[in-house]
């Protein structure tokens, strides 16, 4: 009797330990914590040979645009508070998404198009890579938080 209570007691008290254990943050959890903020744009060239950093040529009234991947599968590239001027809309596009491949490629459905695919090299609570393919070239996006 007595080590059948012993081993009830452990059941129960392991069992409580594995309930009470923080669980990881999906992919799904992690993208649409909250809004991203690009950082880099990085051109490669089909051969991989040219690299070209493309964000410092953007607008500076882009630079704190906010890319949004909201939990209900839509997705939101918004206006910073510096907004560009001419520019009065708030979204300057709307898609959906979803996780392709096991969480390793991301996929926009664009409207009155098909599809833009990324590959997710690097998501974290605060750093988000992704890489576009495109003809014969590429180019890395890099977010943060």
């Amino acid at each position: 009797i007595l080590i059948g209570s012993f081993v009830i007691l452990l059941w129960f008290a392991c069992k409580k330990e594995k309930d009470d254990a923080p669980s990881l943050p999906t992919p799904e959890e992690l993208l649409s914590k909250g809004p991203w903020t690009r950082y880099s744009s990085l051109y490669k060239d089909q051969y991989m040979t040219a690299h070209e950093e493309q964000f410092t040529f953007y607008p500076q009234c882009a630079h704190d645009d906010k890319f949004v991947f909201y939990a209900d599968k839509l997705y939101a590239w918004t206006q910073g508070p510096q907004k560009c001027p001419g520019n009065n809309m708030e979204v300057i596009e709307s898609y959906t998404w979803h996780y392709i491949d096991s969480t390793k490629r991301l996929r926009l459905y664009v409207p009155n198009a098909l599809f833009i695919l990324y590959t997710v090299h690097e998501l974290t609570d605060s750093t988000l890579t992704i890489e576009h393919l495109y003809l014969s070239n590429s180019r890395i996006e890099k977010f943060r938080r």
